[in-house]
């Protein structure tokens, strides 16, 4: 009996005791707190979470940059440091502007070098991918107190982690790492927008989605030649393994931020010096599918031109879906036979119909046909709530005495607070109240 109490008295220390184990994986320095900072505008309107590595280069989203620095050097911008967990950022330290190594603005994260005298040099660490059970992120939430949480990663695609890590709005641009201080990736937005509208209404914590390091790391090491075409091949193992495999809801929600990124890139790809063929290929995705046969391909077209034509194919089936015109789908034998019969490889024309197939496959109509379909499906029980909500406030005018502003006034906070309950708490009251 003794020896039963003894093994319950110890599986219950360890239930209570095993959280402050796993925090000691993941030791809260001061250096720490140090390499994670707030920026924000002048006043303080617009604030987002940043992050040293250990060379003092700064990181962040690209999304941060592009609100908070429209026009380099940006000697406005407020940089605060971490101090202490749950705390506010330290005082402002004083800069001379700031230098953009690189802002990807497809992958949403920035690289930025401050012109300081201050010593930024952080803890974090650019390394090749590697596994591990544990991570945390370290950001702002509301721009307000440091916060750590610790997480798992439930999911990843190529080019994000879905983490267990929660923030709020401000954790854009925190870093999400690993118990050596090893970067696993940069937070950008909640991971599901559920989480984006609980927390933005109700102020719930939302589970955080992140930029993968690697794609930081691949980003330092590639030239600046070769950036664009890394970014288009990016984009296109994005939509094979976190957008097209999708289905519902969560597949038009992938479709929106699919083409957030798209349009990043292609807006890139306009400033630069790009083959004729390139540059035909970039408008496929303002209309249908179907179109792609007959753009004029060369016969050899480079590396760039052919992943803007997969990525200009997938945009324009993702938002206009697999049609040729209003809901007449295409026909795969002959979209496959009109581009066998040009320049293009076959190996090109496979992946080409084997993107048309997948889509078509998988039923998902496009993000306009979809709201288009969702606005039907709802529309009906929106007009059946819109015509009882205003039956029940023409009932509350035409019982009410009174002048017409207090029957108005009276109708008005019936309809607007916690109605309908509201309402049934009129109807007792009418119910019971004596006839004058």
């Amino acid at each position: 009996m003794l020896m039963k109490i003894n093994t319950y008295l110890l599986v219950i220390s360890i239930i209570f005791t095993w959280p402050q184990i796993a925090a000691a994986e993941l030791p809260v320095s001061e250096e720490l707190l140090n390499s994670v900072f707030m920026l924000s505008s002048v006043d303080s309107n617009t604030c987002a979470t940043a992050f040293t590595i250990e060379d003092g280069t700064l990181v962040t989203n690209s999304h941060v940059l592009d609100a908070l620095c429209k026009a380099p050097p940006c000697r406005s911008l407020v940089l605060r440091r971490g101090v202490a967990l749950g705390g506010m950022a330290g005082p402002e330290i004083a800069h001379n502007g700031i230098k953009i190594i690189a802002d990807i603005r497809s992958l949403d994260f920035a690289l930025v070098k401050i012109d300081t005298d201050e010593d930024i040099n952080g803890v974090f660490r650019l390394t090749e991918p590697k596994r591990s059970d544990q991570i945390a992120s370290l950001g702002f939430e509301k721009c307000k107190k440091l916060t750590l949480s610790r997480g798992k990663v439930l999911s990843s695609d190529s080019l994000y982690l879905y983490t267990s890590t929660r923030g709020k709005h401000g954790v854009s641009g925190s870093p999400v790492f690993r118990s050596d201080y090893s970067l696993a990736g940069v937070v950008d937005e909640a991971s599901s927008i559920n989480g984006a509208l609980l927390s933005t209404f109700f102020g719930k914590r939302f589970y955080n989605r992140a930029v993968r390091a690697e794609q930081i790391l691949n980003i330092t090491k590639t030239p600046l030649a070769e950036r664009l075409l890394y970014q288009a091949e990016t984009l296109w193992d994005y939509y094979q393994s976190g957008v097209s495999s999708t289905t519902g809801s969560a597949r038009f929600f992938k479709s929106m931020g699919f083409m957030d990124s798209y349009r990043a890139l292609r807006e890139e790809l306009l400033t630069t010096k790009l083959t004729s063929d390139a540059l035909a290929l970039l408008n496929v995705s303002s209309t249908a599918p179907d179109f792609l046969p007959r753009i004029h391909i060369s016969a050899q077209p480079n590396r760039l031109t052919s992943a803007v034509e997969r990525i200009s194919l997938a945009a324009s089936l993702e938002y206009n879906g697999p049609y040729k015109h209003l809901y007449r789908k295409i026909d795969l034998n002959k979209f496959k036979a009109e581009l066998l019969k040009t320049p293009r490889s076959e190996q090109q024309v496979e992946l080409l119909a084997e993107t048309v197939r997948a889509v078509l496959k998988s039923g998902y109509m496009g993000i306009e046909r979809t709201l288009i379909s969702w606005l039907l499906k709802w529309l009906p029980a929106v007009a059946f709530f819109l015509v009882i909500w205003g039956a029940s406030l023409g009932y509350v005018f035409a019982v009410i005495k009174g002048s017409i502003l207090k029957r108005l006034i009276a109708s008005a906070v019936i309809g607007l607070l916690l109605w309908p309950l509201s309402f049934f708490l009129f109807l007792i009251w009418t119910s019971r109240r004596k006839p004058s």
